[in-house]
């Protein structure tokens, strides 16, 4: 039976990766047909991106860019995975955080950006700001609903016993809230790339974002499709690492398997 379930998994991969190169070679024949000034072919998008990653825009623009969205991602996370363990343990917090947070959480992240230029300036910071702005929600959304749904009768049990709160919520509430914790991490993960890009196209002078914005504004279409084929193998290489890491947190979880919530 795993046999098999490896086998379908291989294969199922091995399709994702059969499309992956029929997209691009679609991409690649299609650019050739239309020989417009404004396409790049995807062979030529390649050699920017490798131009990019071997000259000094490596460390100008990429490894900024690098730095903002783990450290923006990691802030989020951490204040996300407290705050929302804390307001979901404390349910009688409820009636007033909650509409708080719906307000906040209401409002689009990208809208955050000007307000942001204002309270901080122009500065790598305000980037970082504004990446925690918009990862932050998932993360606090998911482990407070994660904490909500622990059963019941654990928490009743850790009371006869006298268990302490702050060992209840370690030891209980935690491990039973990971699996809507880790999928609201996966989701704050590509937003922090996204607000990443955007902050970087309005309120920066380096990074992918405005890396990609001034290649498109001087014409330079190879170096604008380098950049955004950049911003895709770097999304994708997010993902698979930070699936690699959620299957070896849950799993312990008999409804979690190779990745996937079954």
């Amino acid at each position: 039976m795993k046999a098999h379930a490896l086998s379908a998994r291989i294969g199922e991969r091995l399709l994702g990766w059969v499309a992956l190169v029929v997209a691009l070679a679609g991409w690649q024949v299609a650019a050739e047909v239309r020989h417009s000034h404004s396409v790049a072919t995807f062979t030529s998008a390649l050699h920017a991106l490798g131009k990019i990653l071997s000259s000094a825009q490596l460390g100008v623009d990429v490894l900024p860019s690098l730095y903002r969205v783990l450290a923006g991602f990691a802030i989020a996370a951490a204040l996300g995975v407290v705050i929302g363990l804390f307001v979901g343990t404390f349910r009688a917090l409820d009636p007033w955080v909650r509409p708080v947070i719906e307000f906040m959480r209401a409002v689009p992240p990208p809208l955050i950006i000007p307000v942001a230029m204002l309270i901080i300036g122009i500065s790598g910071k305000l980037i970082i700001s504004v990446i925690v702005f918009g990862a932050f929600w998932p993360v606090l959304l998911n482990t407070t609903d994660g904490a909500r749904q622990v059963e019941p009768v654990y928490i009743e049990t850790a009371r006869v016993f006298h268990v302490a709160r702050h060992v209840m919520v370690r030891s209980i509430v935690l491990p039973a809230s990971l699996p809507m914790i880790m999928a609201g991490l996966r989701i704050a993960l590509s937003t922090a790339i996204i607000m990443m890009v955007l902050a970087e196209m309005l309120a920066s002078s380096t990074g992918i974002g405005y890396l990609v914005l001034t290649s498109q504004q001087t014409f330079d279409v190879p170096a604008t499709y380098g950049g955004v084929l950049l911003l895709g193998v770097l999304g994708w290489f997010f993902d698979a690492a930070f699936l690699a890491v959620e299957q070896r947190v849950l799993a312990w979880n008999s409804d979690f398997a190779g990745g996937t919530r079954v």
